[in-house]
């Protein structure tokens, strides 16, 4: 027990001393508001509040609430064969109704091979047509429209 007091003496006092001084620095401070300890002291001062009406927040809230852009096919029934535009065959709108550009990323054939971005339409079949668009308050859609195709 001698050996281990020797040996080990030095530093369980040195933990002692620093266990105190910690549980003084968290616990044993208070200020004049009653608030103890570092943390409660610090998150005292850090307290604000916050006004829930601020114009920032009813625009945030206004704008949150709002639909991404939807897409909608501009025909009925089948295409015939060809070479076609985008805005012939999709048309995507905001939340109120405005016409947004289509953009076309990928086209897939029956087989579903890729085939670019170009509407070319070379043989029947139903061809999958992945598009894009962004309204006005940058809100995005991605979408897979699928066009059936006939002979023109």
């Amino acid at each position: 027990m001698q050996e281990i007091i020797e040996i080990y003496g030095k530093a369980i006092v040195h933990i002692a001393i620093a266990g105190f001084l910690l549980a003084l620095l968290f616990c044993g401070i208070s200020d004049e508001s009653g608030n103890r300890g570092v943390f409660g002291i610090a998150a005292k001062e850090l307290e604000w509040e916050q006004d829930e009406s601020a114009p920032e927040f009813d625009a945030y809230r206004l704008e949150s609430g709002k639909e991404p852009p939807r897409f909608t096919l501009a025909f009925s029934g089948y295409c015939a064969v060809g070479h076609y535009e985008a805005d012939d065959l999709i048309r995507a709108e905001d939340c109120e109704g405005n016409g947004l550009s289509v953009r076309v990323t990928a086209v897939r054939d029956p087989e579903g091979s890729d085939q670019g971005t170009e509407l070319l339409f070379s043989r029947p079949g139903v061809y999958e047509v992945s598009v894009y668009a962004v309204d006005a308050g940058n809100r995005k859609s991605e979408g897979i429209i699928k066009i059936p195709v006939n002979r023109g």
